[in-house]
């Protein structure tokens, strides 16, 4: 499925100008995709400072503010991160739409014809999720803020493949070029990241 969806993405991107926003979107969408599923994991784990005794001595309404004080943190952390880099994003588009000598870049026009790509990558993590994270029962014994940690690992990644992305593309004058180099390198991270989840 992460194969398939990149090709899909590759083939939209070359008749869909900018094309150097295309992959690097869906890169950024997936990224989204797994923090929102993160903050459903996080519900699933103890909380940092609160003992199985104290938590059960909670009304439900309590143990419902307990439990959303470590996603609800990871929430905005995390969103700052992604709403960084989409403005980049948006920045590359509009430096490519002036080379085309375009009067500006139309986001969401463009953007919007990648609601298949992206439902495809959506769909290969809410199915990990069900089966690996809830089949097999992943998140017994893992901590609260190792699992906060793992998305943000992903994040950090992205902002340097992003800075790279664009140096590539903006130095070489030829976005298609910058696009056809990143994308291996987005579907081996994407890759080790499952891979690594699982080992885990």
């Amino acid at each position: 499925m992460l194969l398939a969806c990149n090709v899909v993405a590759l083939v939209f991107a070359f008749f869909n100008p900018p094309v150097s926003v295309a992959v690097l979107f869906l890169y950024w969408a997936e990224s989204v995709v797994i923090g929102m599923l993160n903050v459903v994991k996080l519900y699933y784990l103890p909380q940092m400072a609160m003992g199985a005794s104290e938590y059960a001595a909670l009304s439900p309404g309590l143990k419902l503010a307990a439990k959303s004080v470590g996603p609800g943190a990871f929430f905005l952390g995390y969103s700052f991160l992604v709403f960084v880099v989409f403005g980049m994003l948006v920045q590359l588009g509009e430096h490519e739409m002036k080379g085309r000598g375009e009067r500006g870049y139309d986001v969401a026009g463009h953007l919007a014809g990648f609601w298949f790509p992206v439902l495809l990558v959506a769909a290969g993590h809410v199915v990990s999720f069900f089966r690996n994270f809830l089949g097999k029962r992943e998140y017994i014994g893992r901590s609260w803020e190792d699992q906060m940690q793992r998305p943000f690992k992903r994040v950090i990644v992205m902002f340097l493949v992003m800075f790279g992305a664009c140096g590539v593309i903006i130095a070489v004058g030829l976005p298609e070029i910058g696009l056809v180099l990143f994308v291996p390198f987005m579907l081996i991270a994407s890759l080790e990241a499952h891979f690594r989840e699982r080992a885990a």
